[in-house]
């Protein structure tokens, strides 16, 4: 039986000044990209790195210098494709400034989000991400105890109290309304979820609401059906609202997966969209000018989002260490994108 091998020997900044014929001191300005090293040494430097596999401790030079060049994203779910460009898009963004991103998901678990957040302030952060206005106190406390600057994301605040990177979804839900009211339309439906995690879905359900009663038309809870937002979600609110008597000539789905069903189970009833139903999304997804026909859908500039929210944070985290500000609100643009599933109700 042959002997284990001996471990191999950490190498240390230590060893790299020798190999470099340069001190520690040295070493260190060049692994933090100080320009005050002459070429020569810092090329004999790198070489050294090189020839040694030397690997920075990372986690001894962010205690030491309180950086830790690590943003955190803690969304919702990454079900929703909008979120993933999302996440792609502020994680380019980061690392053209050397940051790492790290993120999670808590599927509209508010308890389970305020762990993973508790959980990455404990590894040290620069700054976090959050989706939304609705979190736990708790959370908020954590990261003020640890002085960590955060985003907000994908709504607008009701109070301005952080750095915020949204979009209005009380007004584009509204829009959306008006433009399905204004082709004659007036039995409506809302397919959404009633959960309080997801404030972007009840803001959506406020507009849609808020844009009717203005036209003079109550929406009864008994035309809310639920949707957290999946596909077979969207299926199970067409079979219920076929069954009625008296059925809606719009659907609104508060985001596109459950549009995707809807159309989906009309073409499997027989249900002629948009003949007899108009249905619209939210989101504009990929796909969504694939479907038959193609959705009507409020498109969500996710890339957007996440770009502005990385550009957000880092300047929080420059401010950090000087006077207080007050917080920035970006508001971006959700365009209504006309298409196919909706048109003019039939008298």
């Amino acid at each position: 039986m042959s002997r284990p091998a001996a471990a191999t020997r950490s190498v240390t900044i230590r060893d790299v000044a020798a190999r470099a014929r340069a001190s520690a001191g040295t070493v260190s300005r060049v692994l933090n990209g100080a320009p005050s090293v002459k070429d020569a040494v810092r090329r004999r430097v790198e070489a050294a790195i090189h020839e040694l596999q030397y690997v920075p401790n990372a986690q001894a030079r962010a205690l030491s210098s309180k950086a830790f060049h690590t943003i955190a994203a803690v969304i919702p779910t990454i079900r929703n494709l909008n979120f993933v460009i999302f996440v792609r898009a502020l994680q380019e963004a980061l690392a053209r400034d050397g940051y790492t991103l790290l993120f999670s998901s808590h599927e509209f678990d508010m308890g389970l989000e305020l762990d993973e957040v508790r959980a990455f302030l404990a590894r040290g952060l620069d700054g976090v991400v959050l989706v939304g206005q609705e979190h736990l106190p708790q959370l908020y406390a954590a990261l003020a105890q640890r002085h960590c600057p955060y985003v907000t994301t994908w709504t607008l605040p009701r109070e301005q109290e952080s750095d915020c990177v949204g979009v209005d979804n009380f007004d584009a839900a509204a829009r959306l309304t008006r433009y399905l009211l204004d082709l004659g339309h007036r039995e409506f439906s809302v397919v959404a979820s009633l959960a309080p995690t997801n404030d972007r879905n009840a803001l959506r359900l406020q507009g849609v609401k808020a844009e009717l009663a203005r036209a003079g038309i109550e929406l009864a809870d008994d035309r809310i059906l639920e949707g957290a937002g999946s596909i077979e979600e969207g299926k199970s609110a067409i079979r219920q609202l076929a069954a009625w008597q008296r059925r809606p000539t719009a659907v609104i789905c508060v985001n596109d997966f459950l549009a995707f069903g809807a159309l989906l189970e009309c073409e499997a009833l027989g249900i002629e969209v948009p003949g007899e139903l108009s249905i619209a999304g939210f989101g504009d997804i990929q796909f969504a000018s694939d479907t038959r026909p193609p959705l009507t859908t409020v498109r969500m500039p996710a890339a957007d989002i996440g770009r502005f929210a990385a550009e957000s944070l880092l300047r929080a985290i420059a401010r950090s260490t000087g006077a207080a500000h007050a917080p920035s609100v970006l508001k971006l643009e959700a365009p209504l994108i006309v298409r196919g599933s909706t048109g003019r109700a039939r008298p």
